[in-house]
């Protein structure tokens, strides 16, 4: 459907995607994009596959309610990553410009076998929406933009914001075990918020194979910030860590305990090479020196 300048369409897709273990992944996606912009998208992880051939407005109403519903943490990363990477690469735009769905479907199977090691197919279909659906939806977006504008002007002015902040999309949060150093460790009460703490990854979660596979030396162990405490009356604190774009930490600790923290790394002594430099890059540098004199001393002489 042409609006003005633009062209608009309809792209749904489902990505059937399947980790190391042979466990199914369905990442299911919505999207009324023109050839310059994009509407809304809408995506989430499902344990069940989901047709795209299906009407519009029937897919986008089935991709919602299952994103209501119980779905798990590592699909919902999934969905998030696969969101980012739609938006941040112009894919939709691009894809309704041209109407290649085919070059979709190979950078979104490209990607997940990249970034998540999931072995995908991927199905996209696209669809017209008529005159109304897309008169409706931009509507839509002036009215959330304009409210958003009226909530910016009240917090200048000193006033209580009109609507609330919108949750972050696919925020998944990973219950991580802490670890202990009864001599080293930061005790529990002196733990603040950007404090950096190491914490083990399960062994059994999604998250654990994912980073190995980025890397094989990978041993469960992180380092992350203290992005929240919450205490209860009885002396225990549930600590919120952040991990990584789209991924909390959450440890449970109680009592006395001391937190394991990373270790700084001491100065380099006096007259010493500095730490982190392999011998092989310093022999470089003073090879280059030496290549540098030569040739100096060539034009000069």
């Amino acid at each position: 459907m042409t609006l003005g300048v633009q062209t608009y369409g309809v792209l749904k897709g489902m990505l059937d995607g399947k980790n190391e273990q042979g466990q199914a992944v369905y990442l299911l996606f919505c999207a009324l994009v023109g050839s310059k912009d994009v509407l809304f998208l809408e995506t989430t992880g499902s344990v069940e596959p989901l047709d795209p051939a299906l009407p519009w407005k029937r897919f986008l109403d089935v991709l919602r309610d299952r994103r209501e519903g119980d779905v798990p943490s590592f699909f919902s990363f999934a969905a998030s990553q696969m969101e980012t990477f739609l938006l941040d690469q112009n894919l939709l735009p691009q894809t309704q410009k041209h109407g290649n769905v085919k070059t979709l479907e190979h950078a979104l199977t490209r990607f997940l076998g990249e970034r998540l090691a999931l072995k995908a197919v991927g199905m996209v279909k696209a669809e017209d929406p008529s005159p109304e659906d897309v008169q409706a939806v931009l509507e839509e977006k002036k009215a959330r933009e304009e409210a958003q504008f009226r909530q910016e002007e009240q917090g200048e002015e000193g006033e209580a914001p009109a609507l609330a902040a919108p949750a972050a999309p696919h925020l998944v949060v990973l219950r991580c075990q802490p670890l202990m150093d009864p001599v080293r460790g930061v005790p529990l009460h002196d733990l603040k918020v950007g404090d950096e703490v190491l914490a083990a990854l399960p062994e059994d979660s999604f998250f654990f194979g994912l980073f190995r596979n980025q890397n094989p030396t990978f041993d469960g162990v992180v380092a992350a910030k203290v992005t929240g405490i919450k205490t209860s009356e009885t002396g225990s604190a549930q600590v919120d860590l952040y991990l990584s774009e789209g991924i909390l930490g959450a440890l449970c600790l109680s009592g006395n305990v001391r937190v394991r923290v990373p270790q700084k790394e001491s100065l380099p002594e006096e007259g010493g090479s500095p730490r982190g430099l392999p011998p092989l890059f310093l022999g470089l540098v003073g090879l280059g020196v030496a290549l540098l004199a030569a040739v100096l001393f060539l034009l000069f002489r």
